[in-house]
């Protein structure tokens, strides 16, 4: 029998992205804010009432955007959510919380509502955090690092480079694979990272996508002074992954043949 899973944030990149990719594998339920408020108490225990579930896969999230400012109510948000679902955990066998890299390098009210969270996973039995540093494939937003380059190069334009960093990009194949470990292994380590164990800047990834056909691209990079870092430690399970090469070069053919 196939594992039940609920997807909150169902009309996001990450949840639109598993409920594709696992949809053979698991029996999948989404919601979004179109549903209900998921900050709201009542509407959430009430729809959990007369339903359970294998897993709830957490990608609804308030904030996070570099562009948007905040204020509390992004932090007060994320975790009246999480408290929620906590509180209807008799619903699920487990909880997988979709965490965030700024966990450890952004001061944000987002920021601080992962950290909180992460916290609180750490003392709830069969709760979960996967931290997501960057993530990519061909559905990504255009504006994307990885995504927002091949199509400069395709278009043989330059690339340009606000700021070199070293981060982890994680493909979506590979996130697909760790959630799904995640789904049925009997017990996975409370955290994870998405964290290749070879890491690359921003200026390494711009080289390798100037490499995929047989032309070639300027390379910008605006502000040399620092090297800044976006990324965690590899710790990730024994599960086959394609890598952030392989990741990119797949994403190009998609990219090229939807050209032509």
């Amino acid at each position: 029998m196939k594992p039940k899973i609920l997807i909150t944030g169902g009309n996001g990149y990450i949840a639109t992205s598993l409920k594709t990719q696992l949809n053979s594998v698991c029996d999948i339920t989404t919601i979004s804010r179109t549903d209900f408020d998921l900050c709201d108490t009542d509407s959430l225990n009430s729809w959990f009432s007369d339903k359970t579930f294998d897993a709830v896969m957490h990608a609804a999230a308030a904030g996070g955007s570099r562009l948007k400012t905040e204020n509390h109510s992004v932090r007060d948000q994320n975790l009246k959510m999480y408290r929620n679902l906590s509180e209807n955990k008799s619903k699920f066998g487990r909880l997988i919380h979709f965490g965030s890299g700024a966990e450890f390098f952004h001061q944000t009210f987002y920021s601080k509502s992962k950290q909180e969270i992460a916290k609180a996973i750490q003392d709830t039995e069969n709760f979960y955090n996967i931290r997501i540093f960057g993530v990519f494939d061909e559905d990504e937003l255009d504006t994307r690092f990885i995504k927002a380059n091949i199509n400069r190069y395709l278009n043989q334009e330059p690339m340009v480079i606000h700021t070199n960093r070293i981060m982890d990009f994680f493909y979506m194949k590979d996130l697909v694979s760790l959630v799904y470990y995640y789904i049925t292994n009997l017990k996975p380590n409370k955290e994870v990272n998405c964290s290749y164990e070879t890491k690359h800047t921003l200026k390494n990834i711009a080289t390798l996508i100037n490499s995929l056909g047989n032309h070639k691209v300027s390379i910008t990079v605006q502000n040399t002074s620092n090297l800044e870092f976006y990324c965690g430690e590899s710790n990730l399970p024994k599960i086959d992954t394609f890598g952030l090469e392989a990741g990119i070069q797949e994403v190009y053919q998609k990219l090229f043949m939807m050209r032509n």
